[in-house]
C-alpha cells in the first residue's frame, strides 16, 4: 500500500516537471497518435490499429485525419448463420 502510494505520488510530481516544460513555448496543435482498438460485442469481435493526425496549417486552421483498419482475419462472427 505504501509502494503504490508513493509510485503515485513520484509520478505526480515527474507529470508536473514535464507540463512545466511543456508550458514554456505554449501549445502546439500539431500531432501523431498510434493506438489499438478491441471491439467486443455479441454479434462481432474485432480487432485493428488506428491513427490520427492533426498539422497546424495556420494560426486557426488545424488539419486533421484519422484511419482505422480491422483485417477481415481478425473479424469473428457470433450469431450468424454462415
Amino acid at each position: 500500500m505504501i509502494k503504490s502510494r508513493f509510485i503515485a505520488a513520484l509520478g505526480c510530481v515527474l507529470l508536473t516537471a514535464v507540463s512545466q516544460g511543456a508550458n514554456a513555448k505554449g501549445f502546439n496543435y500539431s500531432y501523431a497518435e498510434l493506438g489499438y482498438t478491441n471491439i467486443n460485442s455479441d454479434p462481432v469481435d474485432a480487432s485493428g490499429a488506428t491513427v490520427e493526425l492533426s498539422i497546424a496549417a495556420m494560426d486557426y486552421v488545424h488539419v486533421k485525419a484519422g484511419y482505422s483498419h480491422f483485417g477481415d482475419a481478425e473479424i469473428t462472427k457470433r450469431g450468424f448463420p454462415p
